[in-house]
This record gives C-alpha cells, sequence and structure tokens, in this order.
C-alpha cells in the first residue's frame, strides 16, 4: 500500500508531438467525433507547440488557436479575431517559410471551409469546399502513392463538423468517404 502522492518530472517534448501532429490528430478526432479527445486536444497549450516546432510560420499556430476556441464553445468575439488572425498570416506574403503551393492548395483551403461553416453561408460552403476538393487533386496529382492524396483529411473533418451542423454536404467525392463524413460509422470501430 503507499499513501501520499509522487511528483514525476514531465519528459521533453517528442519531436513528433509538433503542430502539425497536432493538427492531424484534430483532424482525425472531429472525423470520428471524439468529443472528449478533441477537449483534451483544445487544452494542449499552443506554447508548447511553439517550442517544439519553431520554424513554422505564425498562421498555423493561429489556425490552432482559432480551431481550441471553436472547440471549447468559446464566445463568437473570441472566435472572430483568431479566424481574422488566421487569415491575414496565411497569406504567401507573410508566411514565408511554407511552401506557397502547398499553403494554397493545401494548409489554407480548410480555413476558407470553415469560414463558411462559422458563418452560417451553406451556398458559400459548398462552392467552396467543392473548389478545396479541387485543389487537394491539384496538389496530390501525380502522388497516388502517397496515404495523404486519397483522403483530404482537413477538408474532410470540416466537412464532418458542416454536416452535423446540418449543413448540406455533397457525398459525390472520392477525397470524402461517404460513412466517415456522415457519421455512419461512429461506433463501430474503436478510436
Amino acid at each position: 500500500m503507499q499513501a501520499g502522492s509522487a511528483l514525476f518530472e514531465g519528459g521533453a517534448a517528442q519531436p513528433y508531438a509538433d503542430a502539425r501532429a497536432w493538427l492531424d490528430a484534430f483532424w482525425l478526432a472531429l472525423v470520428c467525433r471524439e468529443g472528449e479527445r478533441l477537449t483534451r486536444l483544445s487544452q494542449v497549450p499552443l506554447e508548447d507547440l511553439r517550442r517544439v516546432t519553431p520554424d513554422t510560420d505564425d498562421y498555423l499556430f493561429h489556425w490552432i488557436d482559432t480551431l481550441q476556441t471553436y472547440c471549447l464553445r468559446r464566445p463568437t468575439d473570441e472566435l472572430v479575431p483568431k479566424l481574422l488572425a488566421t487569415m491575414k498570416t496565411s497569406s504567401p506574403d507573410v508566411a514565408t517559410r511554407t511552401d506557397k503551393y502547398f499553403l494554397d492548395l493545401v494548409d489554407y483551403p480548410p480555413v476558407a471551409v470553415f469560414h463558411r461553416v462559422v458563418t452560417n453561408e451553406h451556398e458559400a460552403f459548398a462552392q467552396q469546399l467543392s473548389d478545396v476538393l479541387r485543389y487537394h487533386e491539384t496538389y496530390w496529382s501525380g502522388s497516388t502513392d502517397d496515404p495523404r492524396s486519397r483522403v483530404a483529411l482537413g477538408p474532410l473533418a470540416i466537412a464532418c463538423l458542416a454536416h452535423d451542423a446540418r449543413f448540406p454536404v455533397d457525398t459525390g467525392s472520392p477525397y470524402l468517404p461517404k460513412y466517415l463524413l456522415n457519421g455512419a460509422w461512429y461506433g463501430e470501430f474503436p478510436t
């Protein structure tokens, strides 16, 4: 029997626990509708992610802050300035460390789709999502061996969010697996 408590020093942040890994984990938790996991991810301090990813453009941290704010259901007057900061800092003129092609066709598109969800613009969302899926196809064309080419993970996650908010979402794209998008497989597999 042990009485009392013990304190253990936490290990150093691992190189795989960076801002990009956080974003991938967030997208997967959103697609899987893992509310508790989303909450835990939303409590990861931005300073920790900045420390292990020092050479990353600021827009990524603004984006993570925006997603954390949204997930924690903070007021709109907290969310909007963060989303605007994400949009302003993701310009290729400002985000100079990120490949422009990657930024324009992969990283920024989920921000644009999310903007339409937050502003509750159904038609603009549908058009933006269609454009984003074309960007995904353009970026990954010729990279069919790369698993990231098969599913547009960020747009899929935002589309799941929109679907659950009763937005009409076209399920005809091969980059948005229908049963993940509509939640039909929710609970079928351990996550």
